[in-house]
């Protein structure tokens, strides 16, 4: 009888929500404008929550008081609640050892399994009524991580920071190619304050994207001493791992398949989501820096001074508690360590390294040699060039040029003049003499005088020095003034040219020397 009183007051309930729309004398307008406040109203249910009428909701009962009058506003009990009426009980104890078996097997993998192995018909019974079955005898779908996991949080601010991306709102394409474009967010939070480090709307998900975004965190907030992260491409680039370990910080990544290790990022990008995001929709929002600027002014003002139910407090004031725990890092630590890193062979022939697409000029001596190569991650007009962990020059992004520019080029050595010995001087004179009748002429080798070919090729070795064109005519006039002299008097006499005035004098320096040491 209670439970008939009970549905009785619930009926009396939905009458008085339509008994205005009832009256027939209602004109189109005036029946509308009802329509519209009952809809907009919240109404206290015999229950005593708030209920929010929906229209569907209310067409509904005024079918049924047309049909029934007050009694199609009762709720009927149906006679075979319960029941099973197209699922036999054999195929559910079949389905309940499927799910016993594998408590994390799909409703949809038991239908599939049932019908294949056991053959069972099941085009009447709908998953959602199998599922409910299972659940009433007690085999409900298993997750053996359930209940695994434990809420943390850090003592002290910067012990270890969170990092994410999230998709952000749509904006005009700045390119013009497409008509609007998604943004994406990327952040970084204080596992304790829940203080938001930094965080910054971008156009891409890339690796500079996120570099940019930590490098402001650090430069205004410290240095964070564990950075926990997701299983993203730009979270496991081999980069961003060597700029972390540059700068003394542990990256840890979230266990894959685990989406519930990120629980307070995925938290912190809801709030944003359901307050930030409805706001700057409906903002006039046009350009990338519009967006960033608003939602650093919302993080200050609705966020950062907000109390967080999960600390308290708010964030900025937790924040504060322990500003003097923060370990800050220069600019130039922070430049130095977050250059992108690879290594090339530098071209043999023209000296360039080819990198992303582009060339850089690196110098002569480099030419052929393997090397490392550094760059800042939001500049590629130069790079760096290390050899053994030493940086060793800077090579700039080689722009071509519409002539070739020689002086570039390295030195040529003239080729050397066939050598002429002395022996094959004498043979040639004495079969000439022979041919002619004459008498054949004297032999001087025994003596060690040199001959003028010998003499230049003697200045040069002792110099240490290729003989020029002009050089030469300038040396085979003073041979002729000298001769005849040997080997060992052009080396005594250069050698003491060289030791009062070096090897780089004029070589009438040297010819004038020697005239003046033969005499």
């Amino acid at each position: 009888m209670a439970d008939d009183e009970k549905r009785q007051e619930w009926a009396r309930f939905r009458f008085e929500i339509i008994s205005e729309l009832l009256d027939k004398n209602l004109d189109r307008a005036e029946r509308a404008r009802i329509r519209k406040e009952i809809l907009s109203v919240a109404h206290k249910a015999p229950n005593g929550e708030t209920w929010q009428i929906a229209e569907r909701t209310l067409n509904t009962w005024l079918a049924r008081y047309a049909k029934e009058g007050i009694a199609g506003l009762v709720h009927r009990n149906h006679k075979c609640k319960g029941e099973m009426r197209a699922l036999d009980e054999k195929t559910l104890q079949e389905a309940k050892e499927l799910r016993e078996r594998m408590p994390s097997r799909s409703i949809e993998d038991i239908r599939m399994h049932l019908g294949l192995v056991k053959k069972a018909d099941l085009s009447k019974v709908s998953s959602s009524t199998l599922n409910r079955h299972l659940n009433r005898i007690g085999a409900k779908k298993g997750d053996s991580n359930r209940g695994g996991f434990q809420h943390f949080s850090k003592e002290h601010i910067n012990q270890l920071w969170q990092s994410d991306c999230s998709d952000g709102i749509y904006l005009p394409d700045p390119t013009g190619l497409k008509e609007v474009r998604q943004t994406t967010l990327i952040t970084f939070i204080d596992d304790a304050s829940r203080y938001c480090i930094h965080g910054q709307f971008y156009f891409s998900e890339q690796l500079v994207d996120l570099l940019d975004c930590m490098r402001t965190g650090l430069l205004s907030r410290g240095k964070g001493s564990v950075l926990y992260t997701d299983n993203g491409p730009i979270y496991k680039a081999n980069d961003f791992a060597r700029i972390c370990g540059r700068l003394g910080i542990t990256l840890k990544h979230r266990q894959k398949g685990q989406p519930e290790g990120g629980g307070k990022q995925e938290r912190h990008y809801l709030t944003i989501q359901m307050r930030f995001y409805k706001e700057a929709k409906k903002a006039g929002l046009s350009t990338l820096r519009e967006l960033n600027e608003f939602f650093w002014a919302w993080l200050e003002e609705c966020y950062h001074k907000v109390t967080h139910r999960s600390i308290g407090m708010p964030p900025l004031e937790r924040w504060q508690m322990e500003e003097d725990l923060i370990v800050r890092i220069s600019f130039e630590q922070i430049y130095e360590a977050m250059q992108l890193e690879t290594r090339r062979m530098i071209d043999g022939n023209t000296a360039l390294i080819r990198l992303n697409g582009k060339r850089y000029q690196a110098s002569q001596q480099l030419a052929g040699q393997r090397v490392q190569v550094r760059w800042p991650f939001d500049d590629d007009t130069a790079v760096n060039i290390y050899k053994g962990g030493a940086k060793v020059e800077r090579a700039e992004l080689f722009v071509e040029k519409p002539d070739i520019d020689y002086s570039k080029r390295p030195h040529r050595q003239k080729k050397d003049e066939p050598k002429v010995l002395e022996c094959s001087k004498q043979f040639r004179a004495a079969l000439l003499a022979k041919f002619r009748n004459e008498k054949p002429p004297e032999d001087t080798s025994r003596f060690g005088v040199l001959t003028e070919q010998e003499f230049i090729y003697v200045v040069g070795q002792t110099l240490g020095r290729v003989i020029e064109e002009v050089e030469r005519s300038i040396l085979a006039d003073a041979y002729k003034r000298i001769f005849p002299m040997d080997a060992e008097f052009v080396e005594r006499s250069l050698l003491r040219a060289k030791a009062g005035k070096g090897e780089r004098m004029h070589i009438g320096f040297y010819v004038k020397f020697m005239e003046e040491f033969k005499q």
